[in-house]
């Protein structure tokens, strides 16, 4: 049985040529972004940029994912203390590659579900930059019960509402100084058979 991943276990790792492994710098950088989702897509594209652009001391931040769905990727995460194996293999000059990677680019992970409080109070982070989803149409739809206005400590239903209400908390706690509005890259995925 192998352990699970810790930063622990990820420092006392042997090199290796094929794995990239962290320090412990990385694991002390502030929160500096936020994303809404926790899919495969995200982790392995977006946060492994980070993680490569920590690395090379061009961000300097971790990120704090949001959990939508129920998939219960963000308690798995959240086990890992946010760390991951990214694995990519292919062909360099003819030659046949596989890489390992622990990306250390995520702080923790939270549900927007059950922890609606703990997601706006990330909006109220001076150090926040940027902002980062992913979604398909059906997830850019807004919910009508959205709407009707829920109970401040309430997640909204739909990815439309709780980035609003995610920004103008943001907004309302700086005194809407346009100094402190985060870059927003939201990215539709084609839907399948699309």
């Amino acid at each position: 049985a192998r352990p699970t991943l810790s930063p622990d276990v990820a420092l006392a790792l042997p090199r290796r040529d094929d794995l990239i492994v962290l320090s412990a710098e990385q694991l002390a950088l502030p929160e500096r972004a936020v994303q809404f989702g926790t899919g495969a897509l995200l982790r392995g594209l977006v946060d492994a940029i980070l993680d490569e652009a920590n690395r090379q001391d061009r961000f300097g931040g971790r990120v704090v994912m949001i959990g939508s769905t129920g998939s219960g990727r963000d308690r798995a995460l959240n086990d890992q203390s946010g760390l991951f194996t990214l694995v990519t293999q292919g062909l360099v000059d003819g030659d046949a590659t596989r890489d390992f990677r622990i990306v250390s680019s995520v702080s923790r992970a939270l549900a927007a579900s059950s922890q609606w409080d703990e997601v706006l109070h990330c909006a109220e982070n001076p150090d926040l930059e940027l902002i980062f989803s992913n979604t398909t149409e059906v997830g850019i739809a807004l919910d009508e019960s959205d709407a009707a206005g829920a109970p401040a400590d309430t997640a909204p239903r739909s990815f439309p509402a709780k980035l609003a209400s995610f920004l103008l908390h943001r907004a309302r706690t700086f005194g809407f100084d346009v100094a402190r509005a985060p870059v927003v890259h939201a990215h539709r995925a084609a839907a399948r058979g699309e």
